[in-house]
């Protein structure tokens, strides 16, 4: 199991609202081998984005988690991956830092029907996730993203769900999944 971690420091932000910090974002690695001895990695990481500046600071994350995991991850690894990429990224799915950066690397498995199953709560067929008790926008998310040499023959069973609970002022997003 590996650790990284990414916070930059206030320095570093482009973009921050007055008494914000930048976020940061964690990342665990958790190598294996496979059935057929394939050496294959799984990738968990989250993240909460700011909030503010019209969506510039969550434009800035976003641009700052994508450019992340290119360097680290999709410019070094050999070894076939996935990453699991979840959070409250306080942005809805038109603006630019789903639209433009997250999906710009990652699929969103809520409306990736080709690789995740969807499980509807027929109370909230859009997967809203805010506010818990009266949800009227999607700003959790689980993104997904495979390495292009990711085996054929592994296949990812899925299962993403938005739980109606108000443990939290968000509704949860979550995901069950195995590979076979």
């Amino acid at each position: 199991l590996t650790y990284h971690y990414n916070n930059t420091t206030a320095e570093q932000c482009t973009v921050q609202k007055e008494g914000d910090y930048c976020q940061g974002f964690i990342l665990f690695e958790i190598p294996f081998k496979y059935q057929d001895n394939t050496n294959l990695s799984i990738y968990f990481g989250t993240t909460h984005l700011g909030i503010g500046l019209n969506g510039l600071q969550q434009l800035d994350e976003a641009k700052q988690i994508v450019q992340w995991v290119t360097d680290n991850i999709i410019n070094v690894s050999t070894n076939p991956y996935i990453i699991l990429m979840t959070g409250d990224y306080n942005s809805i799915p038109s603006d630019d830092s789903i639209e433009n950066v997250m999906l710009s690397l990652f699929d969103d498995l809520w409306t990736a029907e080709d690789i995740c199953q969807k499980i509807i709560d027929p109370s909230n067929i859009n997967g809203y996730t805010l506010d818990a008790l009266n949800p009227s926008k999607r700003i959790d998310y689980i993104f997904i993203l495979k390495s292009s040499n990711f085996p054929d023959q592994i296949k990812l069973n899925c299962k993403i769900q938005v739980v109606s609970t108000l443990s939290s002022d968000h509704r949860p997003v979550t995901l069950n999944f195995d590979l076979s």
